[in-house]
């Protein structure tokens, strides 16, 4: 699939990345997986610090006391989706690696 630019974009691209103008689309492509995935290991972070454990901890003591709070059940999904997010962006990022002629 092309991706054609236009020229004021492409000087964005060029001011971003110098010498990495061919590259600059997934570069940039690369740079907001990078920041979701940050979002998500801060989510991480926060929930690990209110808990005091991580998450496989937090999930099993989750199924062993079903009668936990709206708030206890609300943390479990979003915890969930931050680990998932983690995963997920961490895979993207390798393919972009391998694929991508992105360098590490």
């Amino acid at each position: 699939m092309a991706v054609v630019l236009s020229h004021q974009v492409q000087e964005i691209c060029s001011d971003l990345f110098p010498g990495k103008e061919s590259a600059s689309l997934l570069l940039l492509v690369e740079h907001e997986l990078r920041r979701r995935l940050a979002e998500y290991q801060m989510m991480d972070h926060h929930f690990r610090l209110k808990y005091r454990m991580d998450f496989i901890s937090f999930q099993e003591k989750m199924t062993q006391e079903p009668d936990y709070s709206f708030e206890g059940e609300s943390d479990f999904c979003d915890w969930e989706m931050a680990i998932d997010g983690i995963i997920s962006m961490q895979k993207k990022i390798q393919i972009l690696h391998t694929v991508g002629e992105i360098e590490p």
